[in-house]
């Protein structure tokens, strides 16, 4: 990563986003003046940033969750070469994987449990699910953010992950309040889907493979459903073909039935050479007896004569054998 100043280029979208966020930004941090510096369109030393912003992410709390949701929605921006990209794509990857990444001090989960011993029984409920949705709309809005940049960046290796967020369901604690990273999960799964090149097929495990397959669902848009099937046209393996088999496209349209029964196809077609690849070459029958087709010396015979053997003839016995011979 270079450290010339750069101006990063923003987006309409990103700039409007970028500024309210600023203007909520409580004290003077550096994530805010790097953000400062690209709106206000000023060079930014990329290395730097790159390197305050991946910190700022590594290192974030729930009294951060601001600066962490900046500095998601920066990454991309300043991060340009490959090398910078796949660091920034890694960070970004971690704080969408790992709930506990963005988490509550000790002291502010004492100073509830104290508030929970103060106050009548009947309101304990009440209390719990406040501090739950307190942490969660904060934890899932800097996901959030974090899931938006990895679609921005098309980063392919964040798609499982994506799939996962992008169906967690609404009686989970940890998704008590997640309607936000869900939508978010969803619209960035395209742009990182459109990363996936024929080099990634194989190096995704089972488990990632199932989450995509389990957006194959009758609630999920026909766009989600179409960017399912793109995903797994590249990375799917015979695994993946009894998903696509089993579900009703028929009820769909008729461009995206014909496009599950494409990738059907394909799918059964990658199942039997992944079967064939796994059979071990063998004879195409057993022999009864198998020793005895095997050579082996035979049996009983002790010494060699040597008189069997070949051996060159003798000049006495050439000549002798001549001399016969003429006289017949």
């Amino acid at each position: 990563m270079t450290d010339e100043p750069i101006i990063p280029k923003l987006s309409l979208a990103d700039a409007y986003a970028l500024s309210k966020l600023v203007r909520k930004l409580r004290k003077k941090t550096e994530v805010r003046d790097i953000a400062n510096s690209i709106l206000a369109e000023q060079p930014v030393s990329l290395g730097h940033a790159e390197q305050v912003l991946r910190n700022e992410l590594a290192s974030a709390s729930l009294g951060r969750w601001k600066e962490c949701e900046v500095a998601a929605l920066l990454l991309p921006d300043v991060a340009t070469d490959a090398a910078g990209r796949k660091l920034a794509g890694k960070a970004l990857w971690k704080v969408l994987a790992e709930n506990s990444n963005v988490r509550t001090t000790p002291g502010f989960w004492k100073w509830s449990c104290c508030c929970l011993l103060a106050v009548p029984v009947h309101f304990i409920f009440w209390v719990i699910l406040s501090v739950v949705a307190y942490k969660d709309v904060r934890v899932n809005r800097v996901r959030a953010a974090a899931a938006k940049a990895l679609g921005r960046m098309k980063e392919a290796r964040a798609v499982p992950e994506l799939a996962r967020a992008a169906r967690e369901h609404l009686e989970e604690i940890q998704g008590l309040v997640s309607v936000n990273i869900r939508k978010a999960a969803a619209e960035a799964l395209p742009g990182a889907v459109s990363g996936l090149t024929p080099e990634h097929y194989g190096g995704f495990e089972p488990e990632d493979l199932k989450a995509i397959c389990a957006l194959i669902r009758r609630d999920q848009s026909p766009e989600m459903l179409a960017t399912v099937l793109d995903a797994l046209d590249v990375i799917g393996d015979g695994r993946c073909a009894d998903s696509v088999g089993r579900f009703k496209w028929g009820k769909l349209s008729g461009q995206l039935e014909s496009r599950a029964q494409e990738v059907h196809e394909m799918l059964l077609a990658r199942r039997k050479a992944e079967q064939l690849a796994a059979t071990l070459l063998r004879p195409a029958a057993n022999p009864e007896a198998p020793s005895e087709i095997l050579l082996r010396p035979a049996m009983g015979v002790s010494d060699v004569d040597p008189l069997l053997l070949l051996r060159p003839a003798e000049p006495n016995e050439e000549t002798q054998e001549q001399r016969s011979n003429s006289n017949e």
